[in-house]
């Protein structure tokens, strides 16, 4: 028996070549199909293919084949998944707001008025504005705090110091009296109970940054206003001049802490609230005296925890020979 092999495919199949096979065949029940010659070039050809044009597509889809491709599965791809977030450039954000930050600072100093000269006119109208306002928060002070008919109770200026009968300057008095400097301070003192109460201001002038007052100029103003207290306490009514100053001598400074809760600006009013609270113990014939008081932004009847600006402490010297009555 022979067989001739036709290839597979859709025109291909296995036809028995004798004819009393083709009988047998058709008699079984199978019917063979008639298979399209192959064309005498696909088999016997002459022209010359390069390797790569016999080798076998991988895309082609053989024939007869229906090729149904599987979805892919529906959880998450890390291959399509969201790009991640970029993160910000911090290294140019603070270089920028640094920037920022030195041009406004030019802008504040460049709109900013310069202070008035010392012994100008617009200096001595400034000094009128803030002694006339200056004046009215002490009365304010003295009508809410203490008895304005109390003889205990005692206003000082600065003019009101002297040594000796003689008056003589301190360094609020000085080159720090115009009105870029602390041109303002009074002092409203009780002599018996030693407590105290001053109103001061600092001018635009002792800055240390702009619109910022300078913390020396602060810690200046505050200590001057302390032993100015230190010292008048319990003073005789006959330490009294015929001019009607009293008269004081500086209680010397011993120690001083000074401690800043919040910045102070400048071109506005403070308050200091304090007490001088006595050593009974003598340090070299020296009278001897603590005071612990606090700088508010506000009338120290309405003053709250966190209108405290700054905390001061010091430790005073007085000379007793010097108050005693003549």
């Amino acid at each position: 028996m022979s067989f001739f092999i036709r290839p597979f495919g859709r025109s291909g199949s296995i036809v028995p070549k004798t004819p009393c096979l083709r009988r047998a065949v058709e008699l079984a029940g199978f019917q063979p199909t008639a298979a399209k010659a192959a064309s005498r070039g696909r088999f016997f050809s002459t022209t010359k293919t390069s390797a790569s044009e016999q080798r076998p597509d991988p895309n082609r889809k053989p024939s007869g084949y229906h090729y149904s491709p599987t979805p892919p599965p529906s959880g998450p791809n890390p291959n399509t998944s969201a790009k991640p977030r970029r993160r910000p450039p911090y290294l140019l954000l603070s270089v920028g707001a640094l920037l920022g930050s030195l041009y406004a600072i030019y802008l504040v100093k460049l709109l900013t008025l310069p202070p008035a000269a010392p012994g100008s006119e617009l200096d001595a109208e400034l000094l009128a504005e803030i002694n006339s306002r200056g004046d009215e928060l002490v009365e304010e002070m003295r009508r809410n705090i203490a008895n304005p008919d109390d003889p205990d109770w005692t206003t000082i200026k600065p003019t009101d110091i002297t040594l000796n009968g003689i008056k003589t300057p301190v360094m609020l008095a000085g080159p720090l009296s115009s009105s870029a400097g602390l041109p303002y301070h009074r002092l409203l003192l009780n002599r018996r109970t030693g407590d105290f109460h001053a109103v001061i201001y600092i001018g635009d002038g002792a800055c240390g940054w702009p619109t910022v007052a300078h913390g020396g100029a602060t810690a200046t103003i505050i200590q001057t206003v302390m032993s100015t207290a230190a010292g008048m306490v319990e003073l005789p009514a006959s330490g009294q001049l015929e001019e009607g100053r009293l008269r004081y001598d500086p209680a010397l400074m011993n120690h001083f802490e000074i401690t800043y809760r919040k910045r102070l600006e400048t071109s506005r009013f403070y308050f200091f609230s304090a007490k001088v609270e006595e050593n009974p113990e003598e340090i070299d014939g020296f009278r001897s005296s603590f005071i612990c008081g606090d700088v508010l932004d506000v009338m120290p009847h309405e003053a709250e925890k966190n209108n405290v600006m700054v905390t001061a402490r010091g430790h005073f010297l007085a000379d007793n020979k010097k108050l005693l009555p003549k």
